[in-house]
């Protein structure tokens, strides 16, 4: 099949799934919530109290996706995708960033306002140990603060065959048990979970001050998922299915 009608089998895929692919010259997949939710969902308290939805009367630039609500169990902010937009085998693309807007209008603990880390989270359902539904990896991309405006927050995976977290990244599904922290299981990998996305999360670090109400009122815009390929080439995604990839892959190979 030539390739021009791959890009056009591309570009009609992810308009039906309402999901924007990168910009030009760009090898991967961006949201701009033009078209909606757009396979992204955010966490709201139980019983409907809170609310996510395509903010039209601003964004980076507009519209974005934005959440207000109460957490009184302390969960914390969470968007997440499940969509094959942004899942599959990101294994094979050498290297990728993964990119965020994010613009907090209010966090509050109490009655003052505070602040809270922001991660992403690359999760893989597949095996997961007993009582876990999955294992992932995770990295710190920024400090929610209110007042701070729109900020650009990214992630950058420089090797995604590598069989060692990257440094600073968190892995969940066993605990050390002699640090008492959380780590991948044993025999399980960080290449592994590349090559096996099943979803991507952005969320906050779940507090342990369960006497004070939380409040968040959050934006997200133009979550990105984008390959570095080497020497800087970059391509548009296709509709191939790479091969080893359940689900596909947010990219085409470099």
């Amino acid at each position: 099949m030539k390739p021009r009608v791959l890009s056009l089998i591309a570009l009609a895929a992810a308009l039906a799934a309402g999901t924007a692919l990168a910009a030009p010259g760009e090898n991967g997949m961006r949201t701009t919530f033009k078209k909606g939710e757009t396979g992204w969902v955010g966490r709201v308290g139980p019983n409907g109290t809170g609310i996510t939805y395509v903010e039209e009367k601003f964004g980076s630039p507009r519209p974005s996706l934005r959440t207000q609500y109460d957490d009184f169990l302390k969960n914390g902010l969470r968007w997440y995708n499940d969509g094959h937009g942004f899942t599959g085998d990101y294994g094979v693309v050498p290297s990728f960033t993964f990119g965020v807007d994010v613009d907090t209008l209010s966090l509050v603990e109490g009655q003052s306002q505070t602040t809270r880390d922001l991660m992403v989270w690359f999760l893989d359902y597949q095996n997961p140990p007993e009582g876990y539904e999955a294992i992932s990896v995770g990295v710190k991309i920024g400090t929610l603060q209110a007042g701070t405006g729109w900020q650009h927050w990214v992630a950058t995976v420089a090797d995604t065959a590598s069989t060692e977290l990257p440094e600073g990244w968190i892995g969940t599904g066993a605990t050390d048990p002699n640090t008492g922290g959380s780590i991948l299981p044993p025999g399980r990998t960080f290449a592994e979970v590349m090559h096996h996305v099943d979803e991507i999360a952005i969320q906050t670090v779940r507090q342990s001050n369960i006497f004070a109400l939380d409040y968040f009122d959050v934006a997200i815009d133009n979550p990105s998922v984008i390959a570095n390929c080497p020497g800087g080439a970059k391509v548009r995604p296709t509709a191939d299915v790479p091969p080893g990839a359940k689900k596909g892959s947010p990219f085409s190979p470099c």
